[in-house]
């Protein structure tokens, strides 16, 4: 039997979802887009994160509670701590992946102040553009931070209930991933992360297609896996692992540069 159904949609998407505990009959609101609502239709396991992150959440039992990622807040008026509850924050971060388009194309303040008023309507909050831009730069800080964490061998994971919701649009970010560069005369260069402390260099010829002699030992984003692994995992097959990833990001970059190249 699952844990939850899906028993009310209350408003348009990314929309307010009435959930039912089904042993207890407990019912509480969570925002979910069209595609997770589906999902909690024949996904039991998703239905069993949801429970997980609902009351985890409102018990204050995760290793990262909510008051941790708060940036100027915890002095503000009490209205605005009312404002970012769970719910609300959930659905400021499916909106900001909603139009993530318009923020690489229009002017961010004009986007910021679409969002605000749709989180303004939904909550019945007077919520500012000013206020949405100021909560997702926590929120942004928050998922980079425990995401260099987790990423670096030897650290316990740390946990924090957006975080997933967070890396399926954040994880291949500028600010996120370690940017590409190329020119004729100091060729492909591989900007590290914070956590690294070296760069790696191939030399390009200008208006070629193949690099050689690339190299490149500096650790990078190992994914979702990387997050979960073991921490007894064996240290030699792990290493591997890394390795292998980073090497098929690179040619990920490096056949996006090269394609570039020639289309000019």
């Amino acid at each position: 039997m699952r844990s939850f159904i899906v028993s009310d949609v209350l408003e348009e998407a990314p929309q307010l979802v009435e959930l039912v505990h089904t042993p207890s009959g407990s019912k509480f609101r969570v925002w979910l887009t069209e595609y997770e609502i589906n999902r909690a239709k024949t996904d039991q396991a998703f239905l069993d994160e949801l429970t997980q992150k609902y009351y985890g959440f409102h018990k204050k039992n995760l290793v990262t509670s909510i008051d941790s990622f708060e940036v100027g807040e915890s002095n503000a008026h009490p209205e605005t701590a009312k404002l970012w509850t769970f719910d609300t924050t959930n659905f400021q971060i499916s909106l900001v992946k909603k139009y993530d388009d318009e923020f690489q194309s229009k002017v961010k303040r004009h986007v910021w102040q679409k969002i605000a008023t749709i989180v303004s309507d939904q909550t019945k909050l007077n919520v500012s553009a000013q206020q949405c831009d100021t909560k997702w730069k926590g929120l942004k800080d928050m998922y980079k931070n425990i995401k260099q964490h987790n990423e670096n061998s030897g650290n316990d994971a740390k946990k924090w209930i957006f975080f997933n919701k967070m890396d399926e649009f954040m994880y291949k970010k500028p600010e996120i991933v370690p940017p590409v560069t190329c020119s004729s005369s100091r060729g492909l260069k591989i900007n590290n992360s914070a956590t690294a402390t070296t760069s790696t260099d191939v030399d390009c010829e200008e208006n070629t297609t193949d690099c050689n002699d690339i190299e490149n030992d500096t650790p990078k984003r190992t994914g979702n896996l990387g997050r979960k692994r073991a921490r007894h995992e064996n240290t030699v097959d792990k290493r591997h692992k890394d390795k292998m990833q980073r090497q098929d990001r690179f040619l990920d970059l490096f056949e996006d540069l090269v394609n570039t190249m020639k289309n000019k």
